[in-house]
C-alpha cells in the first residue's frame, strides 16, 4: 500500500517537471531579495544554476549528446560561480558571464522545446511558459551586467562608487541589472536606470521586443490549442 502511494507521488511529480520547476524558480527570486549583502548571496546563486541544471536534464528531451553539452557547461558555470565569489580577476568574471549566458539560453531552449512537443496543453505547460519567460529575464540581466562589466558607465542610475566595482564582487551591478531586465522585458519602465551606451540600448530594445513577441506568439499559441481542445471534446482547460 505504501508503494503504491510512493509512486502514485513520483508519477504526480513526473508530471509536473515544469511546475516544479517554475515553484523553484519563484522561490529563489523571493530568497534573492532578502540575501542581498549576505554572505550567502553567492551561494544562493550557485544553488539556483545548479537546481536549473537539474531540471533541465529531467526535462529535455534531446539527444544524449545535448545533455552531455549541458552538463559539461553546467558543471564549467558551477566552478566559474564559486571562482567569482573569491576572484577579482578579468578572465575569471568574463568566463563566468559567457558561461551564464550560455547556459540561460540553452536552458530557455530546453523548457522551449518542451513545451510546444507536448500534443495536449495542460498547468504544467503554462507553467513552463511563465518559467521559460522568467528565464528570459534571467538571461537578459546577465547579459547587462557583462555589457556594464565591459563598458563602465553603460547604464546609468547604478549607484557604484568609483572603483568598487569588482570589490563588491558585482553582485550590486548583478541584482540592479537583473531588476532591469525584468522591468524592460514587461515594458514598465519606470525610468530609474536608464542605458546610455549603443549597445545597452539596441539590447533593451531587443529584449522588450522578445517579450512582447513571446506572450504573443507563444502564449497566444497555447491559449489557442488549448481552446482547440475543447473544442474537440478533449481534457479539460488547463486540467
Amino acid at each position: 500500500m505504501a508503494q503504491t502511494k510512493i509512486r502514485k507521488i513520483f508519477e504526480t511529480l513526473s508530471n509536473a517537471k515544469l511546475t516544479l520547476l517554475l515553484l523553484f524558480l519563484l522561490i529563489l527570486l523571493f530568497l534573492k531579495p532578502l540575501m542581498v549583502g549576505h554572505s550567502l548571496e553567492p551561494y544562493i546563486m550557485v544553488v539556483l544554476f545548479v537546481g536549473i541544471l537539474m531540471f533541465m536534464l529531467e526535462i529535455m528531451n534531446v539527444k544524449i549528446v545535448y545533455k552531455g553539452r549541458y552538463i559539461i557547461i553546467g558543471i564549467a558555470l558551477t566552478v566559474a560561480l564559486l571562482a567569482m565569489t573569491f576572484s577579482t580577476s578579468l578572465k575569471v568574471f568574463l568566463t563566468g558571464y559567457v558561461l551564464l549566458f550560455v547556459f540561460l539560453i540553452m536552458s530557455v531552449i530546453a523548457v522551449l522545446s518542451s513545451i510546444l512537443s507536448e500534443d495536449q496543453v495542460k498547468k504544467n505547460e503554462i507553467h513552463g511558459a511563465v518559467s521559460v519567460f522568467i528565464l528570459m529575464g534571467l538571461t537578459w540581466g546577465f547579459l547587462y551586467a557583462g555589457i556594464e562589466f565591459l563598458i563602465p558607465g553603460s547604464f546609468s542610475g547604478l549607484e557604484i562608487k568609483e572603483g568598487a566595482f569588482i570589490e563588491e564582487r558585482k553582485y550590486l551591478t548583478i541584482n540592479t541589472l537583473i531588476y532591469y531586465s525584468f522591468v524592460t522585458i514587461t515594458t514598465l519602465g519606470y525610468g530609474d536606470i536608464v542605458p546610455v551606451s549603443m549597445g545597452a540600448r539596441w539590447f533593451s530594445i531587443l529584449e522588450a521586443l522578445t517579450g512582447q513577441l513571446f506572450l504573443i506568439v507563444i502564449v497566444a499559441r497555447l491559449v489557442g490549442r488549448e481552446i482547440s481542445q475543447k473544442g474537440q471534446g478533449g481534457i479539460s482547460p488547463l486540467s
